[in-house]
């Protein structure tokens, strides 16, 4: 008997996941080889720079104008960031780890603390820690490799956060 029940209910629900609106995850701007700039990468990206001109009293480009400096500036360093791994540069975990503790501490803060002010700026912990992968990847591809090894971080964070 439960067996029909079961089935029973499994053919009541199934009809209204066959009508559930589509919905876009994300959207494709551009492709790098073999690598692609979503339009979330844009938007956030966006946002931070309106952000740090606020802050700092500066004006922005139209906005077309500023779309385009931001899809080329994903681009660029998409190369980069692919011409670092095709070096054999790979940065784990551990390597990204001990670079959020630094920035932390040079921060005099927790990284915890760090954690908080990243989400709280609107970017998720795993973009930002995806974004700080790519950054010091792309440092070591243009450092000499003992300088790579004692490489300083920005401040506060990554170059979104400079833009």
């Amino acid at each position: 008997m439960k067996k029909w029940k079961l089935c029973l209910v499994n053919l009541l629900l199934i009809p209204q996941l066959a009508f559930a609106a589509p919905s876009e995850l994300d959207q494709v701007v551009a492709v790098v080889n073999d690598g692609v700039i979503l339009k979330s990468d844009v938007d956030s990206m966006h946002r931070t720079v309106e952000k740090n001109a606020v802050s700092q009293g500066q004006t922005l480009p139209p906005e077309k104008e500023l779309n385009n400096q931001i899809v080329e500036r994903l681009i660029t360093e998409e190369l980069q960031y692919q011409q670092a791994e095709k070096m054999g540069i790979r940065i784990d975990d551990p390597r990204l780890d001990q670079a959020i503790s630094k920035i932390a501490k040079d921060n005099n803060e927790s990284v915890e603390a760090l954690r908080q002010s990243v989400t709280k700026e609107g970017t998720s912990w795993a973009t930002y820690r995806e974004q700080l992968r790519k950054e010091i990847a792309m440092l070591r591809r243009e450092m000499p490799t003992c300088a790579a090894e004692s490489t300083s971080f920005p401040k506060r964070s990554t170059r979104l956060q400079h833009s």
